[in-house]
């Protein structure tokens, strides 16, 4: 992990984010409040996260690996991940510190060292309601409990297209279209929110984990 523990902790983004654990590392207040714009999914375009001071497109560009910046909004988290495995079909993105997220084509699949961890979802469906502009599908996840089980839960869900909306990720802007899912069971109801580029890529979004964990935000650098 050279590269993130570079990055966060030599200074070439100082004041950027802690070098501690996702979920636990100190952030800036600025970071934090990027993360909850995009968690509320309702504020205006002039919402939109802006370029950081510490982060810039260079140091990106410059880095040898691709970049993931995630945060677990409900703990006040921020951290940069780097991706360590690939099979097919899904890629799993690692910190300094070992906390793992794993995507299947942009949707969140699996967590790992956060607690209440997401240990497996079926998001097939999804990306194929999101594909095709929206629809209904059903959801499956597999989630450890506080009592260090796994329990499943399933979801019945809607996609639909919100608007076409052009952000900002550090110094770069992504013409997108938004997506809002929204799920429910007879115990929990959640909205993820994505927005596509126009080949199909996840560039942000907003991703429901656990109850524990609450929602999952990551940008694409």
């Amino acid at each position: 992990m050279a590269l993130i523990s570079r990055l966060l902790c030599a200074g070439v983004l100082s004041g950027l984010a802690a070098c501690g654990p996702l979920g636990q590392g100190a952030t800036s207040s600025t970071l934090k409040t990027v993360a909850e714009s995009i968690l509320s999914g309702e504020a205006a375009a002039n919402a939109q996260p802006a370029p950081q001071p510490a982060l810039t497109r260079a140091a990106i560009e410059a880095a040898d690996a691709d970049l993931l910046l995630v945060s677990l909004v409900s703990r006040g988290s921020v951290d940069l991940l780097s991706p360590v495995s690939t099979r097919p079909g899904a890629v799993t993105w690692i910190s300094s510190d070992g906390v793992s997220v794993s995507l299947r084509d942009g949707m969140v699949v699996a967590t790992r060292a956060s607690g209440f961890d997401l240990m497996g979802a079926d998001t097939d469906a999804a990306r194929r309601s999101l594909t095709t502009g929206g629809g209904s599908h059903s959801r499956r996840y597999d989630v450890l409990t506080g009592l260090d089980q796994i329990e499943t839960d399933t979801y019945q869900c809607d996609m639909a297209f919100d608007k076409a909306e052009t952000i900002t990720i550090v110094e770069r802007d992504f013409a997108t279209r938004k997506f809002r899912e929204t799920c429910e069971n007879d115990r929990v109801n959640f909205t993820n929110l994505y927005w596509v580029t126009s080949n199909g890529q996840i560039v942000q979004t907003r991703q429901f984990v656990s109850i524990g964990l609450g929602y999952l935000v990551y940008q694409r650098l």
